[in-house]
């Protein structure tokens, strides 16, 4: 038993020895390859901070026949610059189409694999990301509304106020934009179930009707996607 035992530790590490070593032998065969934009947008994307000197030193040893070209470093920081950018920016987008707010941002700055690594940090990209996420975020919302039938005007003050309450950015044209994509897939879906049950078109003016009964006696409309104009 005691062999087994001295070799536990080393099986247990075996995981994390190979995906170091498929690293290694990536970045060896990014050097041969002399592509130092994508070298550096590779450290960027993965929170390492730029450092030219290292990788170059690294090539120089590993890559015989493919050594660093003139301009090499300006390239590297370019994509390095590129790299840190997509991070922060995916992170925010992440955090935005959870509908969390941006102050979520210092968190990932103090997290452990920020410190770890000595991921430069990027405020504008991070806020670009979420941005881009919070729009997405009011999208769906407005989608749902627009799938479930609701006029448009209840839902999108229901977003304004909660957005509102929550100090967070409202965005009134991705949630319009989402809620008429759900109000086309409405009327699909009741066209194509009124079709399988064997129901006359006739039955489209019936709705129009009961949608337009709503909208004069309780203020609410199920549009027609055509003219139907809640609020």
């Amino acid at each position: 038993m005691k062999p087994l035992l001295r070799l536990r530790p080393l099986i247990l590490a075996l995981p994390f020895l190979l995906g170091g070593c498929a690293g290694t032998m990536q970045r060896i065969a990014d050097c041969k390859v002399g592509d130092w934009n994508l070298i550096g947008h590779k450290d960027g994307i993965a929170g390492e901070p730029a450092n030219f000197a290292d990788r170059k030193e690294f090539c120089d040893d590993h890559a015989d026949s493919k050594q660093a070209a003139a301009g090499a470093d300006s390239l590297y920081a370019a994509g390095w610059n590129k790299g840190n950018w997509e991070l922060w920016s995916g992170w925010g987008e992440q955090d935005g189409v959870k509908g969390l707010l941006p102050t979520q941002y210092e968190q990932h700055a103090a997290s452990s694999d920020v410190r770890k690594h000595g991921t430069p940090l990027n405020r504008p990209a991070y806020d670009n990301g979420w941005t881009m996420g919070n729009s997405s975020y009011w999208h769906g919302i407005g989608r749902s509304a627009g799938i479930d039938g609701q006029p448009l005007a209840a839902p999108l003050e229901a977003g304004r106020s909660r957005a509102a309450a929550m100090q967070m950015r409202f965005d009134e044209a991705a949630f319009s934009s989402g809620w008429q994509v759900g109000n086309r897939t409405f009327w699909q879906d009741a066209g194509y179930n009124d079709a399988h049950n064997g129901v006359p078109d006739s039955e489209l003016q019936n709705r129009a009707a009961r949608a337009q009964r709503r909208r004069a006696g309780a203020g609410r409309c199920i549009p027609d996607g055509v003219e139907c104009r809640a609020g």
